[in-house]
């Protein structure tokens, strides 16, 4: 037994070209979303750096709002500034006053921190 099957039989098949003109006019729809993305993007940008050199301009020009004075121009005087150090964390001090213990090489444990260090690994078990 042999089937057939023709075209003409089958209205719902698209031809291959119809098919093409859809995948055709689907890739420009988006590449013209993606256009107008990437511009809209590109312009947010440009504001934003015309913004911030206007604003910079301002600033050297002495024009502060709401700050109350005027520069006139001139550069302030540079403020000294101190480095300090970080306070330590209970962290750091965790660390720095660890007891010696089997993890670093070549230390030997006293019988007594052998015990306690068995003790604690045993109540860890239960």
């Amino acid at each position: 037994m042999i089937l057939a099957s023709c075209g003409s039989n089958n209205t719902n098949q698209n031809t291959q070209a119809q098919m093409d003109s859809i995948s055709k006019a689907n890739a420009a729809l988006q590449d013209e979303i993606n256009k107008k993305k990437n511009d809209s993007t590109i312009n947010a940008i440009a504001t934003a750096k015309a913004d911030s050199i206007e604003k910079a301009a301002k600033h050297e020009g002495g024009e502060h709002k709401g700050t109350g004075h005027k520069t006139g121009g001139k550069e302030p005087a540079p403020v000294a500034t101190q480095t300090v150090a970080p306070q330590p964390t209970a962290q750091d001090n965790k660390f720095n006053n660890r007891q010696p213990g089997s993890q670093q090489s070549g230390t030997k444990l006293t019988p007594e921190q052998q015990q306690a260090q068995d003790d604690k690994f045993n109540r860890r078990g239960k």
